[in-house]
């Protein structure tokens, strides 16, 4: 054949190639995967990730090289090319030069400045297919050295400054963190977590059993009814109780929701005509709380003191309704907000009441 016709078939050829390839391109899909790489290399990277997800292992490799060679300080692309070398585990076992190809290159991103999870994580697979596939390149690496190699893989996994950062905000999940890690040490990965989700079950509750709850005031100069502890300057209405409950009412805080109620209304300083419930918090009502709400009524009625409820939600009053509750208590027992069972409970009864915004002068609430 004749150069010419040479060089028009291999045009030809290439032309075919690169459609190909670009169609190929298009049913790679769309991915976002950012990085602190350099933004000029990004779609490039991204472009690699959705090829080595394809399989396209030997294309993918090519194009993370790519990027290594515009960004060398781009470490994640070295951890592709890790993953390009290991290729398919499940289908595949890797040979030891493609095992040892690997773990150079997540040495070299280590160098570069690596330090997500995501490498420890990749060191870690590494280590063990150099053991399973590759045990001869180790053997006559002691014992001791091996056990380094393993342990300074596995540190990459830990973030001892999330766990300092933990145990300065909030001591028990760090010491949930503990028990965890030293569960799955102990008793494997599946029961050492089973137990740290029942700890953390068990905390959940305790904290809706016991659950913070407050009595409200007028403070002055501050919109809203607000916690008398926490601003203890907040006056009380005469006559009107207002508590907070901070929770579900369920099962194992219905007795204590009772209690705190009625402590409430022995300490308040005038005698109680009206104690009303703010339950913006309550979520929901089961049926052993509806029984103690019809305990705290009767109760409360028998002192002369009308029991009602502001800010309930739609939900939670559903099932008043089925309960049979809401027609006991009267759609007047139910407030949409604090400020309007206040109101009403101002119109029924002649108290020595004067609110701070009743005496402030009207403002300009035009915007600047």
């Amino acid at each position: 054949m004749k150069p010419k016709y040479l060089i028009l078939v291999a045009g030809i050829t290439a032309a075919l190639s690169c459609g190909a390839f670009a169609q190929q391109d298009e049913k790679l899909g769309k991915l976002s995967f950012p990085t602190s790489c350099d933004p000029k290399v990004q779609a490039e990277f991204e472009r690699g990730v959705a090829m080595l997800h394809s399989y396209w292992f030997i294309y993918a490799r090519r194009t993370f090289e790519g990027v290594l060679q515009q960004d060398p300080t781009c470490a994640i692309a070295y951890w592709g090319v890790a993953m390009d070398y290991l290729g398919n585990t499940l289908a595949t076992t890797p040979t030891q030069a493609d095992a040892r190809a690997a773990w150079d290159a997540l040495e070299k991103a280590r160098a570069a400045g690596a330090k997500t999870q995501v490498t420890g994580v990749v060191g870690a697979i590494v280590v063990a297919l150099l053991l399973v596939c590759a045990p001869n390149l180790l053997k006559d690496l002691p014992s001791s050295a091996l056990a380094a190699v393993v342990i300074a893989a596995a540190i990459g996994l830990f973030e001892f400054a999330d766990l300092r950062r933990i145990f300065r905000i909030q001591q028990w999940e760090f010491w949930l963190s503990i028990v965890c890690l030293v569960g799955v040490a102990v008793f494997g990965a599946i029961p050492g977590i089973g137990l740290a989700v029942v700890i953390a079950v068990i905390e959940f509750l305790w904290d809706g059993w016991r659950p913070h709850f407050a009595v409200l005031g007028r403070a002055e100069g501050v919109k809203g009814y607000h916690d008398i502890t926490r601003y203890p300057d907040a006056r009380q209405i005469p006559g009107l109780v207002l508590f907070r409950w901070d929770a579900p009412l369920f099962f194992a805080n219905a007795g204590l929701f009772k209690e705190r109620v009625l402590d409430a209304a022995k300490q308040s300083p005038t005698a109680v005509r009206w104690l009303v419930v703010a339950a913006e918090p309550v979520t929901s009502v089961d049926v052993t709380s509806a029984d103690a709400l019809v305990e705290l009524d009767e109760t409360l009625h028998e002192s002369g003191v009308k029991l009602c409820f502001a800010e309930l939600k739609d939900p939670v009053k559903d099932k008043l309704k089925r309960f049979g509750l809401f027609s006991r208590f009267g759609e007047a027992s139910f407030f949409p907000t604090i400020g309007a069972a206040v109101g009403s409970y101002l119109d029924c009864h002649a108290v020595d009441w004067i609110d701070w915004e009743d005496r402030s002068p009207p403002r300009n609430h035009r915007l600047c």
